[in-house]
């Protein structure tokens, strides 16, 4: 767990040779409530992976 200076970002690369970027946006509490919960995604994900 990331304290209040600290960020966590989570990927799944498999195999991925590609150079990967990633920025830090600071998000409105409306705009967080808008996205999908971590568990969704990760849901997605396994789905996509499992049907590729």
């Amino acid at each position: 767990m990331a304290d209040k200076n600290e960020t966590v970002v989570k990927y799944s690369l498999a195999g991925s040779k590609q150079p990967v970027a990633v920025s830090r946006y600071e998000l409105s509490p409306a705009d967080q409530a808008a996205l999908p919960a971590e568990e969704a995604l990760t849901r997605i994900a396994i789905d996509v992976a499992e049907n590729d």
